[in-house]
């Protein structure tokens, strides 16, 4: 796309609500590509996690508000690097 967004990809790392970070919303997309772009259009995203979810779907998670990490296997999570602090990375 055209927006001028970086992110930092994690791989087997993702950030819950459960840790603290706050959803903006959830879609079925195809791919992480497809999921970082969805939130390089909304300046509310701060991060994406994208997975297959509980219901076998490839599902994008779009974050407000990030906190502490998990490990996550087979998770993706795409943090906003264009000039903040990237959130502490939990073990």
């Amino acid at each position: 796309n055209n927006n001028s967004r970086q992110f930092l990809l994690l791989c087997g790392h993702d950030y819950n609500e459960d840790q603290g970070s706050v959803d903006l919303s959830n879609t079925i997309t195809v791919s992480m590509d497809d999921c970082i772009n969805l939130c390089a259009t909304q300046s509310e995203c701060v991060g994406a996690g994208w997975g297959i979810s509980n219901v076998g779907q490839t599902t994008c998670w779009l974050k407000s508000s990030l906190a502490t990490s998990n490990n996550s296997p087979l998770w993706y999570f795409a943090i906003d690097d264009t000039g903040d602090s990237v959130p502490t990375r939990g073990s």
